[in-house]
């Protein structure tokens, strides 16, 4: 049997296939294929692109979770702290307000004695004050004779320039008759024109001896009261 094909078959094949009909749909089914391959490759980005998103959103929420503790960790310490230093601050307040009073009590205890050494003249106005006013004078240290018109200010003591019964008298070194270390006295009777009895204590010829002495009112001559 003969294989023998017609020049006319090879003619008509040749023919279609290049017939435009036959290219267009070439070209169709080509880009058809195209655009498969192209959504092939679109897919596989998109999802590439929503896998890492995904990858990013854990990230950053695995982040704001520490994020959380760390503030959250600072705080518990900060408030710690706050408790503590309140703690503190009221065991100090505590110690401090037990230290005033063991003070204001000590205080208070040596006011109820006359701790200036007998027969001084600081001693007997101190006694003799007390004997009158049922008080004795707050100031304990600096307290030499001369010192009492700046310790009675120091205690807001009041000041005068004028005798009154009662009073303590004040004399500055040197003035009427006092020594370098100045002079204490009570006024016991106020006589007029600035002249006044005062009694005291180591003063004279018998310095264990309460004595009453006229002394005036004037220049380096003080009168303290409360």
């Amino acid at each position: 049997m003969s294989h023998h094909v017609s020049p006319y078959i090879f003619m008509m094949c040749y023919c279609i296939q290049r017939s435009p009909l036959m290219q267009r749909g070439y070209l169709c089914v080509r880009r058809y294929d195209m655009e498969s391959r192209s959504l092939r490759v679109m897919k596989v980005e998109r999802e590439s692109y929503l896998k890492s998103q995904q990858q990013f959103c854990n990230i950053f929420r695995q982040q704001g979770t520490m994020k959380q503790r760390l503030i959250l960790g600072c705080a518990a310490v900060i408030l710690a702290l706050l408790i503590l230093g309140a703690s503190l601050g009221l065991n100090i307040q505590g110690t401090h307000a037990q230290a005033s009073s063991a003070s204001t009590a000590q205080s208070a205890h040596e006011s109820q004695r006359n701790l200036f050494p007998w027969p001084q003249c600081t001693w007997w106005a101190n006694q003799r004050y007390h004997q009158q006013h049922g008080i004795f004078v707050p100031w304990r240290t600096q307290s030499n004779a001369w010192q009492w018109k700046a310790r009675a200010h120091d205690f807001h003591w009041r000041l005068s320039n004028t005798p009154a019964v009662g009073w303590i008298m004040v004399l500055q070194p040197w003035v009427q008759g006092a020594y370098g270390g100045g002079h204490v006295g009570v006024v016991e009777k106020v006589l007029g024109h600035g002249y006044f009895i005062a009694s005291n204590l180591n003063w004279g010829a018998h310095p264990t001896v309460v004595t009453y002495v006229k002394f005036h009112a004037g220049a380096g001559v003080t009168f303290v009261h409360r």
